[in-house]
């Protein structure tokens, strides 16, 4: 069985080798939920999609991996903030500014 681990340094490579599309492919073909809404596999998700220039594929998957239940960290709001953050979706932001460490709204 593929551990969090696997699929993120899979990911991070993807990313390099600017292969975007199989990421998404990949990412969208695991079945574990708890494997989907792992934050190191989320950020190593996101950080290939924001680094090869695909932001609105980003931010569809950041508000999708929301809903299925991620607990974003620093890392993670720092991956969708890094490239402008001038030009983030109005919920992004607002998911940034106004959740306490651990992914709990004030």
């Amino acid at each position: 069985m593929t551990n969090a681990a696997s699929y993120s340094s899979y990911f991070k490579y993807l990313g390099l080798s600017r292969d975007p599309a199989r990421v998404l492919r990949v990412y969208g073909a695991i079945k574990d939920r708890t494997l989907r809404v792992h934050v190191s596999v989320c950020n190593s998700v996101l950080g290939c999609l924001v680094k090869n220039g695909r932001l609105d594929s980003s931010f569809k998957l950041y508000d999708e991996m929301i809903r299925e239940g991620l607990s974003p960290d620093p890392f993670t709001y720092s991956t969708v903030w890094n490239f402008d953050p001038f030009s983030l979706p109005v919920n992004i932001v607002t998911s940034i500014l106004f959740v306490r460490p651990g992914g709990h709204d004030f």
